[in-house]
C-alpha cells in the first residue's frame, strides 16, 4: 500500500516552545527544581543501570499518578507495557541512553497523558532554525517526514482525543538533535533538511547548537496592540507566566482599552504552550465578571489515596477599570495546558467566545506534574499527580470546540469579520 506523504510546516515564532521547555515548564503549575545534565544519547549503560532507571520511572508513575486509583484501568495497560519494555531492555546486548529513553517513552505513551513524559534535560537545536522555519520540511536525511511522524506518534505522550497535538509537536522536535536520534537519524555530522520553499525544493545541511531564539520574536512573554479605528485590542501571551512583565502589561493594556473606549478585546493564545494557571485569575481582575470557576473539580493523588477537591467559585477581585465589552480568545492546536485552561475558563463561564482551532489537550485531563531524574542516565520523568475536571461537566468528555472554528492563521481575520458583523 502506498504511504501518504506528510509534509511538516514549522512556524518561526514557536522557536523556543520546544519539548524540553514543554517538559520543564508547560503544566498548570510547575515546581522549579535544579537537575544535572543527562548522559549523551549514545552512552552505554550496563543492564543493571538501565533496569534500575526503567524501574525507577515506573515506580515514580505508580507512586504518583491518579490512574492507579481512579478506576480507569489505565494502570493495567501501563503495567503490561512496563513488563514488555523491560524484557526488551533485558534482551538488548547494548543498552544506550537512547534505547532506555525509547522504551520508557513507549511505556508512557500508553497513559494517554500529555503531561507524563520522559525526556533528556539537555539538547541541541538546528543551527539555522530561522532558515528551516521559513519552509516546509519534506524529509530529514532522505527519510520522509511521514515515516518519522508515524514512529513519533508511538513514543510521544499525548491525549488520544486530540491526537493532532502530536502532529503539531513533531514539526518542532525534528529540529531537536535528541529527538532526531530517538527517531533513528544519525546527527553526528549534522543532518540534511529537504525543504519546500517559495522558490522550490531545496536541501539545507544543518549542524546543531545549544541555544535558540527567545520565546517570541520580540523577546517578550506578552505584548499587545490596539486598533482604535475598529475598536479592537489584542493581548498576545506566548507563555502563562505570572511575572511582573505580565502584570505590568495587563495594567497598560487595559489602561489603553479604557482610555480609547475600545469595545472588543482578544487574548491570543495560539502560540502558548502553558505555564501557571494563576495568569487566568490575574486577567479576570480586569473583566467585569463577579465570579467564575477555573476548574470543575480536581482529583489529587496523595500517597495511597485519591482525594477529590470540589470546584472553587472564584470571587473576582476586580480592578477599577474593568472591561465590560466583548471578549474573545484565539486558539490553535498548539494551545496547551494552562493556556487551554484559560480558554476553557472564558468559554465555560460564558465570559467570551473562542476563535480558532481545538487546543492540544483536553479540559478534563491529568496534569500538574512532579519531575524526577533517573539516577544513572540523568533522563527526566515528569508525572501528573492530579486530574482536572472541566468547568462545564456536561462537556466533560469533549475537547474545547471553538465558537468560531477557523484555521489558527485566520483567527485574527475572523475576529475582525465578527466585529464587523
Amino acid at each position: 500500500m502506498k504511504k501518504k506523504m506528510v509534509i511538516i510546516p514549522i512556524i518561526a515564532v514557536f522557536a523556543a516552545a520546544v519539548i524540553v521547555t514543554a517538559v520543564l515548564f508547560i503544566c498548570r503549575f510547575t515546581r522549579q527544581i535544579e537537575f544535572t545534565d543527562n548522559l549523551p544519547m549514545n552512552s552505554v549503560l550496563t543492564t543493571e543501570q538501565a533496569l534500575e532507571d526503567f524501574d525507577y520511572i515506573y515506580r515514580k508513575i505508580s507512586e504518583n499518578h491518579p490512574c492507579f486509583l481512579d478506576g480507569s484501568g489505565i494502570d493495567k495497560t501501563l503495567a503490561a507495557e512496563y513488563e514488555k519494555q523491560r524484557q526488551v531492555l533485558e534482551s538488548d546486548s547494548e543498552i544506550t541512553v537512547k534505547s532506555l529513553w525509547r522504551s520508557a517513552s513507549v511505556m508512557c505513551h500508553t497513559l494517554g497523558d500529555a503531561h507524563t513524559i520522559v525526556t533528556p534535560i539537555t539538547d541541541e537545536y538546528a543551527e539555522d532554525w530561522n532558515v528551516i522555519t521559513g519552509g516546509t520540511v519534506l524529509s530529514v536525511d532522505s527519510v520522509p517526514c511521514g515515516e518519522l511522524l508515524e514512529d513519533f506518534r508511538t513514543i510521544f505522550s499525548y491525549e488520544p482525543q486530540v491526537d493532532f497535538y502530536a502532529d503539531h509537536m513533531f514539526g518542532q522536535i525534528i529540529l531537536q538533535k535528541s529527538y532526531l536520534e530517538l527517531l533513528g537519524i544519525d546527527t553526528s555530522d549534522g543532518v540534511d533538511y529537504e525543504l519546500q520553499t517559495d522558490s522550490g525544493v531545496v536541501t539545507k545541511h544543518c549542524g546543531f547548537v545549544s541555544e535558540i531564539a527567545a520565546e517570541s520574536e520580540s523577546g517578550r512573554i506578552c505584548e499587545y496592540t490596539t486598533d482604535k479605528e475598529h475598536s479592537v485590542g489584542i493581548l498576545t501571551l506566548y507563555a502563562c507566566d505570572l511575572s511582573d512583565e505580565y502584570k505590568n502589561m495587563l495594567a497598560k493594556f487595559f489602561a489603553d482599552i479604557d482610555e480609547y473606549g475600545i469595545e472588543n478585546i482578544a487574548v491570543d493564545l495560539r502560540e502558548n504552550g502553558g505555564g501557571n494557571s494563576l495568569v487566568i485569575n490575574e486577567f479576570m481582575k480586569y473583566v467585569n465578571v463577579d465570579e467564575y470557576r477555573v476548574f470543575g473539580g480536581t482529583d489529587v493523588r496523595q500517597g495511597g489515596k485519591l482525594k477529590y477537591y470540589a470546584s472553587e467559585l472564584e470571587k473576582n477581585k476586580k480592578k477599577d477599570n474593568v472591561f465590560g465589552g466583548n471578549l474573545y480568545v484565539l486558539t490553535s492546536n498548539y494551545t496547551f495546558s494552562s493556556a487551554m485552561d484559560f480558554a476553557v475558563a472564558v468559554s465555560d463561564n460564558k465570559i467570551g467566545k473562542i476563535i480558532g482551532e481545538i487546543p492540544g489537550n483536553m479540559p478534563t485531563a491529568y496534569g500538574d506534574k512532579l519531575t524526577f531524574q533517573c539516577p544513572n542516565s540523568g533522563l527526566l520523568i515528569s508525572v501528573s499527580y492530579k486530574k482536572f475536571h472541566r468547568v462545564d461537566s456536561t462537556k466533560d468528555e469533549l475537547p474545547l470546540v471553538p465558537d468560531f472554528p477557523v484555521e489558527a492563521g485566520s483567527a485574527v481575520d475572523k475576529l475582525y469579520d465578527i466585529i464587523a458583523g
